[in-house]
């Protein structure tokens, strides 16, 4: 029974063995034409029936080496591959150090010390000592009376007056403008020697009893009747050159009356 089994089994696997040969031939006739395998010669039957299917094993296992041979001449003998070419290792540039650069330190600025302005010497200034009050500048009350009067003194003359004649002086607005007259002129007027009836009646001065002479006048009347109760009197260099020769003196005329003056001159 054993025996019998075994025999089976044995018929099985020489029938897979001959059904994998035909594969193989029929793969082989594909590549190679089957040109090498020779035809197979069918054997007369014999007694020996597992003789026979090893032998038919055994020729195709060697006509599928054949053919394996053949298949592996057929193709080439090696396989060259191009490998590519080497990257180039990337290499970071190192830059040069810089030099450091000293701290930067911020001096203090000294501040100036301030000086008080220098007063300007003008050639023509108020002199409150030629009055007999000792003031440069006062009015004296006088109803329906706005006028300026001028005692301009001249240094260094030896004369009964003393007065500096030629010198022109204006009046200004607050904002340093020369006003006009009415009649279109320039509030501008020239100092005279103070001889020839330039002269008011005693008491006209509130500060000095006697006769009260003068060198120069304006009659601001119509002006304050205009609006311009406050303004300034300055000497300038001349009528057609407005430099001034002399600071500036304020007047008001909010309440009616004749200003006094004094100055001397250079």
């Amino acid at each position: 029974m054993w025996v019998y089994e075994m025999e089976s089994r044995l018929h099985q696997f020489n029938a897979i063995l001959l059904w994998l040969g035909g594969v193989l031939c029929l793969v082989g006739a594909i590549l190679t034409a089957c040109g090498r395998i020779p035809t197979p010669t069918v054997a007369q039957p014999t007694q020996n029936v597992h003789g026979t299917e090893t032998a038919i094993a055994n020729r195709i296992f060697a006509t599928m080496t054949a053919s394996a041979k053949d298949t592996a001449q057929a193709q080439p003998s090696s396989t060259t591959i191009a490998l590519p070419s080497p990257v180039p290792s990337l290499t970071s540039t190192v830059r040069p150090s810089q030099p450091t650069r000293p701290p930067f330190t911020v001096q203090p600025t000294a501040i100036p010390s301030l000086s008080p302005p220098t007063k300007i010497a003008y050639p023509v200034f108020p002199d409150g000592s030629l009055s007999a009050n000792g003031q440069s500048a006062y009015q004296c009350p006088q109803e329906g009376v706005y006028e300026v009067v001028i005692r301009a003194k001249q240094m260094g003359v030896q004369s009964k007056l003393g007065f500096a004649a030629g010198l022109t002086f204006g009046a200004f607005d607050v904002g340093g403008g020369l006003l006009k007259f009415p009649s279109g002129g320039n509030v501008l007027v020239q100092t005279n020697s103070g001889v020839g009836g330039q002269d008011i009646d005693a008491g006209s001065d509130c500060a000095n009893p006697g006769p009260d002479v003068y060198n120069g006048k304006i009659d601001l009347q119509y002006l304050v009747a205009s609006g311009y109760k406050k303004m300034a009197i300055r000497f300038v260099r001349s009528t057609s050159d407005l430099s001034p020769m002399s600071q500036d003196v304020a007047i008001d005329f909010s309440k009616p009356g004749r200003w006094w003056l004094y100055f001397r001159a250079q």
